[in-house]
């Protein structure tokens, strides 16, 4: 398996996702990480019509996705994760999956946020996280769309 992107992006699977990063990755398959939408059975069925024809989706929550890349089912594929909050991904990490670098999308407002980039806002809470995981080597970078400068998001959540 060949990881060609990890991203947050709260919106999941939308235009921006399905046009713009699909086409940029050419993924064999995106893979969801999160607890929430894992239990969901509605939001499941809508990722699954909003997933490009051609592209396989795979929705797991944060520990069943841990057992499932252990066995490694997906053999030459390349896949796109997508994670919804850095709260999943933590969790993925702080689980032991080694991850190298990963792309900060859409985070709207939420109260507490602090809007750090358009469409990007993060809690206190949230920076913490992102720290915790930065100190273990994991590089974070904020990119909208494959083309916009890469921006280092660390130095976008340094006074949070």
């Amino acid at each position: 398996m060949e990881i060609k992107n990890i991203r947050i992006e709260e919106r999941l699977i939308h235009g921006q996702v399905a046009t713009v990063w699909l086409a940029h990755l050419h993924p064999d398959r995106i893979i969801i990480i999160d607890d929430e939408t894992s239990k969901n059975d509605l939001q499941k069925q809508m990722l699954k019509v909003a997933c490009p024809m051609g592209t396989k989706l795979s929705i797991f929550g944060v520990d069943r996705a841990i057992e499932r890349l252990a066995e490694n089912p997906y053999g030459d594929e390349s896949v796109f994760i997508l994670f919804k909050n850095p709260t999943n991904l933590k969790a993925f990490v702080d689980k032991g999956y080694p991850i190298k670098e990963v792309n900060v999308g859409n985070m709207s407002g939420k109260t507490g946020a602090t809007q750090v980039k358009k469409a990007v806002s993060v809690t206190h809470e949230e920076a913490e996280m992102f720290r915790e995981m930065h100190k273990k080597g994991i590089i974070f970078t904020a990119l909208m769309i494959p083309n916009d400068p890469n921006v280092d998001f660390m130095s976008l959540i340094e006074n949070i």
